[in-house]
């Protein structure tokens, strides 16, 4: 018994280390990012009341944005991964430093809110790797098969030969968020982009077509869910 209380306040005491070190990066990519914007201002102030168009310069400001750009990514990867932490989904092996990335980096590259693909995410699968539809739909972003071979054929780096790669969560990952940019460029209107991910843009067309009412009860399922993805990164919409 005594072996087991100590293990178990090891554990414990590892479990808060492990959180305090946590907030001590994050906060420290903060300060970072805040400092660096800082500086940037001053040489922008600086450079405008002194009349400074040099080359130096413009080298030096490049640098400054670049170096934001990437502490400010950094820190949003560790907001992910801190919102996976919560979720706890099984990620097939990755680390959740690495599925955040992923998610942080392919919504960045197809100029999508990736707090928007997690709450998609947990609306479709509650971040259920291996979960499938009635209708087909399969893995974490829950896409069709026939879906996601039409978007990998428009993908040099989505390589699907089979259904059950879309088990695969860096393919699902790529597939699902390549799709709903695909979607977001389609009818340039969040909402309707997100209804026509759930119901498909076939349905979604022939519902405007005849004038009903469409259902925006999928739309506000996910607005749902990323306000409250946005509350835990303690960020607000």
């Amino acid at each position: 018994m005594l072996n087991i209380r100590i293990t178990n306040r090891a554990q414990n005491t590892l479990a808060a280390l492990f959180v305090s070190i946590t907030i001590v990066v994050f906060g420290f990519l903060i300060m970072n990012v805040v400092y660096l914007t800082a500086i940037s201002s001053t040489v922008d102030r600086i450079s405008s009341e002194n009349n400074i168009d040099s080359e130096s310069y413009r080298q030096f400001s490049n640098s400054l944005e670049n170096e934001k750009r990437r502490l400010s990514f950094a820190a949003l990867v560790m907001d992910i991964k801190n919102v996976l932490e919560i979720y706890r989904p099984n990620t097939g092996g990755m680390n959740y430093m690495d599925f955040a990335y992923l998610i942080a980096s392919e919504s960045f590259e197809k100029g999508i809110d990736p707090y928007l693909v997690l709450a998609v995410i947990k609306t479709e699968s509650s971040f259920r790797r291996h979960v499938v539809s009635n209708k087909g739909a399969v893995g974490f972003m829950q896409v069709l098969p026939g879906t996601a071979f039409y978007v990998s054929d428009m993908h040099d780096n989505i390589n699907l030969e089979n259904r059950s790669d879309l088990f695969d969560p860096q393919k699902n990952i790529r597939v699902g968020i390549s799709y709903l940019a695909y979607l977001l460029n389609k009818y340039d209107n969040q909402k309707y982009a997100l209804i026509a991910y759930n119901m498909g843009p076939g349905n979604l067309q022939k519902q405007i077509r005849s004038g009903g009412n469409v259902s925006e009860k999928y739309y506000r399922a996910v607005m749902t869910n990323y306000e409250r993805i946005l509350r835990i990164s303690n960020r607000t919409s």
